[in-house]
């Protein structure tokens, strides 16, 4: 007769709390020293001991809430073209600043004829002077000193780049000090010449950044680890890079022929003919710049998200691969992604005027436009990865966000301002460098010709170290931000692609996250 369990007393957990379990016959007997059927293996401890907790920090509290479980294709051979009208719409928009041009052009040689006046030589003159230089060796040395700054650069982002993988935490600590030195710096030399004003501005941005730096002092691991990660990652695919600098060639051909046709649209145009092609101008000018920029980042991120995705499988010429990704397939969704920004970026030009409504128009649109292209790098990285629509990509982004809290991207903020002073310090060693070598080209001339020359290759030498610095620095940003995407989507993933990050990321990532998750 087996006895009545239903009269014992409820526990809340314990042994005694559900009948044991009936023996099924025709089953064998438990061995001894193994669990009978029907039970799950107890921990160490007896039955009594407390469950073993095993925390995943990239889960949070509840996996299923802070997994995206995104299983759309990756990297999709479907070769259809995404948001192709904002494509075509491009050209379009293309060909429309080349008319403009060819008219003014038109216009202009008509208008001007003969107005050229050359000398009897038809040459220039120049009066040299005893201990100068003829035109042609001050021009022949002014070349050489900027092939200099431009070569110093380069070996100074590339010393920089090895440092911030070696030394990624120090170098994070470093931008954080020398960013409120250089608040404190400029706000003291504000006070003492009289503008209180600006040196008030300039206190208060050193006192936020010492605030975000103890804020933030616990989140600053996991930032140094993706930057260590990045840095490896273009170590060992240099070709994203390349292709950075390789930009230059077309937004430089951009910007010569926006500034032609800018020129003899003013000299040539007027009336509401004027102002409208001006206003086209400037929207066309900062829609082709981003699209420019963006199919640079879609481009390192369709890089950095194969690592991530297909290692040990990856392709034989990855960046290429995403290269064409980014001009053919998805760049439909590049454009639509860029032109809401060119259209934020021309309204915010155009709020010009020293009146209160202009000044806080300006404001308005800046902040819009600097969370809009905050939002576009993560967009685009959804867009290098599955080959989405904007639209598409921009509702997984928001997803993302939604999961995760701004406050968990905040090591954009580290990084961002890591990769900042970066372009400085490699401006500053360039440029002082630089202003050395502009003395010694030109050590014929007398004291105060020197110390002009000192003070233009000083110029631009920071011009040129920090330029190439950036373009270093924005392969780091679109790193970041695709790590970032694929860490929080798929943190598993990484445990086969690199075992030690893989470590790094879920010891510092659990950290920072503990209170935003309650871990």
């Amino acid at each position: 007769m087996q006895p009545d369990y239903s009269k014992l007393p409820p526990q809340d957990g314990g042994y005694y709390a559900q009948p044991p379990p009936q023996a099924v016959y025709g089953q064998p007997p438990p061995v001894y020293g193994q669990p009978a059927q029907g039970y799950q293996q107890q921990p160490e401890g007896g039955y009594y001991a407390e469950p073993q907790q095993h925390t995943d920090y990239s889960l949070g509290k509840d996996p299923s809430a802070s997994l995206l479980h995104n299983t759309d294709e990756k990297f999709p051979t479907d070769k259809s073209y995404r948001d192709l009208h904002f494509m075509i719409a491009f050209y379009v928009h293309i060909a429309v600043v080349l008319v403009l041009f060819i008219v003014a052009f038109a216009k202009k040689a008509k208008s001007d004829g003969s107005n050229n006046v050359t000398d009897a030589n038809g040459s220039y003159s120049s009066e040299n002077g005893s201990g100068r230089l003829s035109i042609a060796d001050e021009q022949a040395r002014t070349i050489g000193g900027l092939v200099i700054c431009v070569v110093l650069g380069a070996v100074f982002t590339i010393g920089w780049t090895f440092l911030l993988r070696k030394y990624s935490s120090l170098i994070v600590y470093f931008s954080f000090i020398g960013g409120i030195a250089l608040y404190i710096i400029a706000a003291i030399i504000y006070f003492s010449t009289g503008v209180v004003f600006l040196g008030v501005v300039f206190l208060v941005m050193g006192l936020i950044n010492a605030l975000i730096l103890f804020l933030a002092r616990h989140k600053i691991e996991f930032a140094t680890h993706v930057l260590k990660c990045v840095a490896e990652l273009i170590d060992s695919y240099p070709a994203t890079v390349f292709l950075a600098f390789l930009s230059i060639i077309p937004m430089m051909l951009w910007q010569m022929l926006f500034v032609a046709t800018f020129i003899m649209c003013v000299a040539k145009f007027s009336g509401f003919m004027q102002g409208i092609s001006l206003v086209y101008l400037i929207f066309s000018y900062y829609w082709t710049c981003q699209v420019i920029k963006n199919c640079v980042h879609v481009t390192t991120a369709g890089v950095f998200a194969s690592w991530y995705f297909l290692s040990p499988n990856m392709p034989s010429s990855p960046t290429l691969e995403s290269f064409k990704r980014s001009v053919t397939t998805s760049f439909g969704s590049v454009c639509l992604g860029s032109l809401i920004v060119a259209l934020v970026k021309t309204m915010k030009a155009l709020s010009t005027g020293s009146n209160p409504c202009a000044c806080v128009f300006r404001i308005i649109f800046a902040i819009v436009d600097r969370l809009l292209q905050y939002f576009n790098r993560y967009a685009f990285a959804q867009v290098a990865i599955y080959g989405k629509t904007f639209c598409q990509s921009a509702r997984a982004t928001w997803d993302m966000f939604a999961n995760y809290g701004f406050d968990a991207v905040i090591n954009d903020d580290i990084t961002g301002l890591v990769l900042n002073m970066s372009c400085v310090v490699c401006g500053l060693a360039t440029g002082s460098l630089g202003g050395v070598f502009g003395i010694a080209l030109f050590h014929e001339y007398s004291h105060e010709e020197k110390l002009g020359f000192f003070y233009v290759f000083a110029f631009l030498g920071f011009f040129i170290g920090f330029t190439i610095c950036l373009l270093t620095m924005e392969v780091f940003d679109s790193g970041v931000a695709t790590i970032f995407v694929c860490f929080v989507e798929q943190p598993e993933r990484l445990r086969e692609t690199s075992p030690h990050f893989y470590h790094k990321f879920q010891e510092s990532f659990g950290s920072r996250c503990g209170t935003l998750f309650n871990v």
